[in-house]
Order: structure tokens, then C-alpha cells, then sequence
């Protein structure tokens, strides 16, 4: 078979690593991600005060616990792999903090029939269980 005869240089670039720097320096790169904004604020359940709510990245994050059990919800928590399930469901985004499992509110909480309020100027994240007013 029929081959290159001789030496054969296969790379892109024939100069100094210097000019090889220059040429591909102002290259776009990836946009740099913003870092995660958390904040805090309160839950209520049908206008009860229950504890804090966590704001991150635009999404309102409350404790886990205190959500499933208001919402009836059978919850069981795998200490040893970090993982919950609501009715036997894995959870696939919980976040820990300080011991705490904490979930975003609104999807759970709107697929069991809740309604979620968000009142921004107090950073009160609402709840109303089926049958309250």
C-alpha cells in the first residue's frame, strides 16, 4: 500500500510557543458562570409562620421535612447515600445545609394540589394546602 515518503509533521502550528500563545489568546472562551445567590426568608403554611425558607439561584428552597409532612406526604431519608423519597420516590435534587434537607418548593408542592405564593418585598414563601382559604 501507498504511503507518505519522507518526514511528515501533522501539528497546526509551525512557531515559537510564544506566537502559538498570541495567536490563539483572544480566542471566545466559555462564558463564566455568575456564582450561586442564596438568601434567606420564611415559610408560611396556610398563613402560619414554620421556618425558614432559602432563596438560591431564583428558586425557593424549604425544609423537606416540614413540607412533606404537611402535604401528607410518606418521606423516607437514606442517611448512608444522602437520598430522600417522597412515596418511594427518589428525590433528585435535595440540598444540605447545615443537617437540614431542604427541596424547591413549588414543584412538589403543586403536584400534591398546594397552592405557592412568593410575597418578594418580605421574602415569604407561601403555601395553602388543599381547603384553605
Amino acid at each position: 500500500m501507498a504511503g507518505i515518503a519522507g518526514p511528515v509533521d501533522l501539528n497546526e502550528f509551525d512557531g515559537t510557543a510564544e506566537e502559538l500563545r498570541t495567536r490563539f489568546r483572544n480566542k471566545t472562551s466559555l462564558p463564566k458562570k455568575e456564582p450561586a445567590t442564596v438568601a434567606n426568608g420564611s415559610f408560611q403554611i396556610n398563613g402560619e409562620d414554620v421556618g425558614k425558607a432559602m432563596l438560591f439561584d431564583g428558586k425557593t428552597l424549604v425544609p423537606l421535612r416540614v413540607l412533606a409532612n404537611v402535604l401528607g406526604i410518606p418521606l423516607r431519608w437514606d442517611n448512608a447515600k444522602k437520598v430522600a423519597y417522597l412515596n418511594n420516590r427518589k428525590l433528585q435534587s435535595v440540598q444540605l445545609v447545615e443537617g437540614v434537607a431542604y427541596v424547591q418548593l413549588r414543584p412538589i408542592a403543586e403536584s400534591y394540589g398546594a397552592e405557592v405564593s412568593w410575597d418578594s418585598k418580605n421574602r415569604i414563601a407561601g403555601l395553602k394546602t388543599k381547603g384553605e382559604k
